[in-house]
């Protein structure tokens, strides 16, 4: 007589959980490289709006630089909040914390904090040393600067709400400098503009050499906690500067 006896259970629970561990970390790795995805396309359509308002921003500065007065100012001031509300959508992808994503290069030139304002006064005012004041002349400058902030948001906010309800003043004709402040103006317009243009072009999608490329070639979970990181330095900062 044959005696049956049962077979032992610990190995077939212990093949089931170890697939039962696959299949979750196979959907959970899906998940992350979903995310690291939606995070770059929100990135790119941010980005892609923040240009397109800070074309628009150009064009009203531009508009002000040739006929100042109170008016075209205000109407500059507006366009620069506009282009501010996708930018802050966009803001905290500057600070991705991966080496070869070339989107950090521009976390000072589009919103360096402090302003260097007795810089951009200096450079205003300089004449000698600055025969012309143009976008050139500007990206120049400020590789000089050791990353003092004389170009982006925060410099356009600067010179535009100078003197509160007088504002325009210092860029009539009639003003000391007022040319050059204007040219100033105009061309710290210019930067911005090319740096958000440069900015999208990281989140484009089909690029094999761009931020967004970098990050959904990475381990999805690698990418994601990269996103994370960035995202938590960049609000320490801002904590910091308040």
């Amino acid at each position: 007589m044959n005696r049956k006896y049962p077979l032992p259970l610990a190995p077939f629970i212990f093949c089931a959980a170890w697939l039962a561990g696959q299949v979750f970390a196979q959907e959970e790795a899906v998940v992350r490289r979903e995310a690291v995805s939606t995070a770059m396309s929100v990135a790119y359509h941010a980005s892609s709006d923040a240009l397109k308002k800070a074309e628009e921003l150009k064009a009203d500065i531009d508009k002000f630089v040739g006929a100042p007065s109170e008016v075209n100012l205000v109407m500059a001031k507006l366009g620069w909040v506009s282009t501010r509300l996708p930018f802050l959508q966009l803001q905290n992808f500057l600070w991705i914390d991966v080496k070869k994503a070339g989107v950090q290069r521009f976390r000072g030139k589009l919103d360096g904090r402090p302003v260097a304002m007795d810089v951009v006064e200096q450079i205003i005012a300089d004449a000698t040393t600055y025969p012309v004041i143009n976008a050139i002349v500007l990206r120049q400058a400020a590789l000089k600067m050791n990353g003092k902030p004389i170009t982006g948001f925060a410099v356009l906010e600067a010179l535009m709400w100078l003197k509160g309800k007088e504002d325009h003043l210092p860029f009539l004709p009639s003003a000391e400098n007022g040319k050059r402040r204007r040219d100033y103006l105009a061309a710290c317009a210019q930067l911005l503009v090319e740096d958000l243009g440069a900015v999208a072009v990281e989140f484009l999608p089909e690029r094999e050499d761009n931020t967004r490329s970098v990050l959904q070639a990475m381990d999805p979970e690698d990418g994601l906690a990269a996103i994370m990181r960035g995202q938590a330095q960049f609000v320490a900062r801002e904590i910091a500067l308040t």
